[in-house]
């Protein structure tokens, strides 16, 4: 499956949790990479490459990187309504939706209900 056959508000909601990881600085420098599994100068080549990603071409490390941005917001790094909003501009139950439906498209199962 191609991460273009998600549904266009999935695909948009998955590249914007990534860039609000990446942009905004939610986590340290020091423990970026741990906790998302590439280093930022990998997810800003991730950012650019976005629209040419294809699930079969998803090495595992960037595949699980998208899977941790979307679970470091939605469990991880703590906002305010407002700032999720702000960030986000959806409802975390969206997030939880778009990751759902990614998490489908690697065969990985799905542990968040929404």
């Amino acid at each position: 499956m191609s991460l273009h056959n998600l549904p266009l508000e999935s695909k948009s909601l998955l590249r914007r949790a990534v860039e609000v990881v990446y942009s905004l600085k939610v986590i340290e420098d020091i423990e970026f990479q741990t906790r998302i599994g590439l280093n930022r100068s990998e997810i800003y080549i991730l950012l650019n490459t976005w629209n040419e990603l294809t699930i079969d071409n998803l090495e595992f490390s960037i595949a699980s990187a998208i899977n941790n941005c979307c679970n470091e917001l939605l469990f991880g790094v703590r906002f305010t309504e407002d700032q999720w909003k702000n960030c986000m501009r959806c409802e975390p139950q969206d997030l939880i939706k778009a990751l759902n439906a990614y998490r489908l498209s690697q065969s990985w199962p799905i542990i968040i209900p929404d």
